[in-house]
């Protein structure tokens, strides 16, 4: 009975030592297994923060659009956009911005609103266009009816975010 006992330490002695150079090779596989998701974890986390940069650069952008939106809807009640020219194709956005290129002739001249751009952090100063748009009765639909109506313009802006990158288009149309 001593001999069997004997014989079946020796037996799981031997299958211990089997196990020792398995288990090695699967802890090595977890440790693989687990850096390969924490590198998969950083590249998303990464990308995040660039979608969330790009976010921001485009709110700047926006904003200082809206800055000059309003910059240029005052200068034309205060009187300021009684020169400006009329534009005989307006509103297609792929001409102004060909307009904003300099590669179009017949644009109107572009207005640059005054900021900070180092306190609004962005790039460049917005600039704005104004266009008077055709005379015509803005105020009813009826045929017979003549009314007069004040003049109509078109607002174009274009601004930058925190890079040139993020580049805003913003039209509005305007009556002072």
């Amino acid at each position: 009975m001593a001999a069997r006992r004997h014989n079946r330490l020796a037996g799981a002695a031997l299958r211990i030592r089997r196990q020792r150079g398995v288990a090695l090779a699967v802890a090595l596989i977890l440790l693989l297994v687990m850096t390969l998701l924490s590198v998969a974890g950083l590249r998303g986390t990464g990308m995040q923060e660039r979608m969330a940069s790009n976010l921001r650069d485009r709110n700047l952008a926006f904003q200082s659009a809206e800055s000059a939106l309003r910059a240029a809807e005052t200068a034309l009640v205060a009187g300021g956009g009684a020169g400006s020219p009329a534009v005989s194709a307006p509103g297609d956005l792929g001409w102004w911005e060909a307009c904003w290129e300099g590669s179009v002739t017949g644009c109107p001249p572009a207005v640059v609103h005054p900021v900070d751009t180092a306190a609004w952090g962005i790039a460049a100063a917005p600039e704005y266009r104004l266009e008077r748009l055709r005379a015509g009765n803005y105020g009813s639909l009826a045929a017979d009816e003549a009314l007069s109506s004040p003049p109509l313009y078109r607002i174009t802006v274009r601004a930058v975010g925190g890079t040139a990158d993020s580049v805003v288009l913003l039209q509005s149309t305007f009556r002072p």
